[in-house]
């Protein structure tokens, strides 16, 4: 094989060969570019591009107003059984999906109950993280967690 092309280089004329060389050249060059040169050169601009979004995405995060804190559930309790108790409530205590101090009352005057979150905030300075209240009729109920 080797000898086949030998053959076939020294069977052509010094202006073929330089012109063969030089093609062979301009063919490796284009090889290598469309190879390594253009792959390297999109990878570093995805890289930057995604470089870009993830810096305005953490502009974005650091903008947001920080998490309102959290209280001691533990300690809360004993706050909001004096506060329900104050107002004549019985709510149903237990831990809430997320962990926190959940909080239920059923079938009660909108104005007790308003009364009773507004007696834990300024006992405690707690706030409900989650509040939903439903009105049923004269009565509503409340469903939340601190």
């Amino acid at each position: 094989m080797i000898g086949a092309i030998q053959e076939f280089w020294h069977g052509r004329t010094p202006r073929e060969r330089a012109m063969l060389a030089v093609m062979a050249a301009a063919l490796a060059v284009f090889a290598i570019w469309l190879l390594i040169v253009r792959p390297l050169t999109g990878w570093a601009e995805a890289s930057a591009q995604r470089r870009r979004q993830a810096e305005t995405a953490l502009a974005q995060v650091r903008a947001l107003p920080p998490a309102p804190e959290r209280h001691d559930v533990a300690g809360l309790e004993p706050t909001l059984r004096t506060a329900a108790q104050a107002q004549g409530l019985d709510p149903t205590l237990a831990m809430s999906e997320d962990g926190g101090l959940g909080f239920r009352l059923s079938g009660v005057a909108a104005g007790p109950a308003l009364r009773w979150l507004a007696a834990v905030k300024t006992a405690s300075g707690a706030e409900p993280r989650r509040l939903s209240i439903t009105s049923e009729g004269e009565t509503v109920s409340l469903e939340g967690a601190y």
